[in-house]
């Protein structure tokens, strides 16, 4: 991410911050209270010289001087307790602090030359084309007549490592093509006549496309979208209750200090809060922003969670705009869908929720006008399943408005009254039964 997002969340800030330095996933202690050991494990991983005995308000003090990010009152509360915005001014400076160290490394070392100070060409084009599909975990290559490579090496190391690259050319301009995406050389000496690639040319790819699966493994990244949708599906699922409870969830993510606390939907919000620390927890990673939206989890693709009525069948995404952007910038936009079934009351829990509000200062805005329907009263929910559907280009979201799995979805208006952007919604039944799902597991 090229701009800093705020953890919405004591929770997300303390796992993003662990993250960082590889420390031990972070839970929150008793009342709430971040624990010390987030701000020593920061100071050590970072090796910042700083006076772990102190107190949290003084050891944050001079974490974030030595981070060069602004300490103030409001970065602490009574108690020996860490705000929301002082573990954000500390999340600011470390992750600043983490970028430029890497971006040094990588400045000393040149971008391949860990991978390449290892390499070990191959000996054959045969120890080579099997090394190359072996990779992507495709299909076992063989050469062809005359002992030539054959194009599907190319075509599916491409495609498993997600490379933007013209499938269509012939094989020396495909070689170029993919050499170029992986940052290594491409010469003369590199194919030969008849379309065919050298063992030179070969050696260069496979050189590349090492290194490429090296860094990625490095940053938790993972080759294939479909093994990293598998991976965070699996780290959601394990993180989820069996029931959610209206109330306590509320309570939690007020006492947590999470930005969406007081939101009608505490469903979906209260999957962002559970799913998102443990994403960070589990692989690092963190939210990712196209203009004025910001989509909830970025690691090797960008993904956004959203809580779905097992009742129906159409599931609001995002921005219109703002998707199409995503899908182009960041090489495809994947959902992490939880669906469940929400038991509704009288009522009851609406009331709740209002006083519990307003016994916390979230006093309502007041509206130009009265809504035109009444959200009904969500009292409980139950995690049912997790989805992982992801649109890979333009040409698939086109595709998939073509055959209405998903649509154009115009919003009311703002409580200001001002107009909304339209958002996309997307069809589950239909998109369960294309090639938008990978992978589908139950709680």
């Amino acid at each position: 991410m090229s701009a800093f997002q705020p953890a919405r969340s004591k929770l997300e800030a303390v796992s993003r911050l662990s993250a960082l330095t590889h420390s031990p996933p972070e839970r929150l202690g008793p009342g709430s209270k971040e624990r010390k050991s987030v701000l020593v494990n920061l100071a050590v991983g970072l090796g910042l010289d700083v006076d772990a005995s102190k107190a949290k308000p003084e050891l944050g003090r001079q974490i974030s001087a030595a981070l060069g990010v602004e300490w103030n009152r409001q970065c602490w509360s009574a108690g020996q307790t860490i705000t929301l915005r002082g573990l954000n001014n500390i999340l600011d400076g470390a992750e600043a602090w983490t970028a430029k160290r890497e971006a040094t490394r990588l400045e000393s070392d040149g971008p391949f030359a860990a991978s390449a100070s290892g390499f070990v060409p191959a000996r054959s084009k045969l120890e080579a084309v099997s090394r190359l599909s072996a990779l992507t975990h495709s299909p076992p290559e063989r050469l062809g007549p005359g002992s030539k490579e054959r194009k599907s090496v190319l075509v599916n190391l491409a495609v498993g490592l997600g490379l933007d690259v013209d499938a269509s050319k012939a094989k020396p301009e495909l070689g170029r093509q993919i050499s170029a995406a992986l940052g290594v050389e491409w010469n003369r000496q590199c194919w030969s006549a008849g379309q065919t690639i050298t063992l030179d040319g070969l050696n260069n790819i496979l050189r590349g496309a090492e290194s490429r699966v090296a860094h990625a493994a490095s940053a938790n990244y993972f080759t294939s979208v479909r093994d990293e949708a598998s991976a965070l599906v699996t780290a959601l699922v394990d993180s989820l209750p069996q029931h959610m409870d209206g109330r306590a969830c509320v309570r939690d993510m007020q006492a947590a200090d999470f930005s969406q606390w007081a939101q009608d939907e505490w469903v979906a919000f209260f999957f962002e809060y559970v799913g998102l620390p443990a994403l960070i927890n589990a692989f690092g990673g963190g939210p990712r922003r196209i203009g004025a939206t910001q989509f909830d989890y970025g690691l090797g693709r960008a993904w956004d969670l959203k809580a779905h009525m097992a009742f129906s069948g159409d599931a609001p995404l995002n921005d219109r705009a703002a998707m199409e952007a995503a899908i182009t910038e960041f090489g495809g936009l994947g959902f992490l869908v939880l669906t469940g079934e929400v038991e509704y009351d009288e009522g009851a829990f609406r009331s709740w929720q209002r006083e519990f509000r307003l016994a916390h200062g979230k006093v309502p805005r007041k509206r130009v006008a009265p809504p035109k329907y009444q959200r009904k009263s969500k009292a409980s929910f139950h995690p049912a399943m997790v989805e992982a559907f992801f649109i890979p280009d333009r040409e698939a979201l086109r595709a998939a408005i073509d055959s209405g799995i998903i649509k154009v979805m115009r919003q009311g208006k703002q409580v200001s009254g001002h107009d909304r952007s339209p958002k996309y919604s997307m069809n589950l039944v239909r998109a369960r039964l294309s090639d938008l799902l990978l992978v589908q597991m139950l709680v």
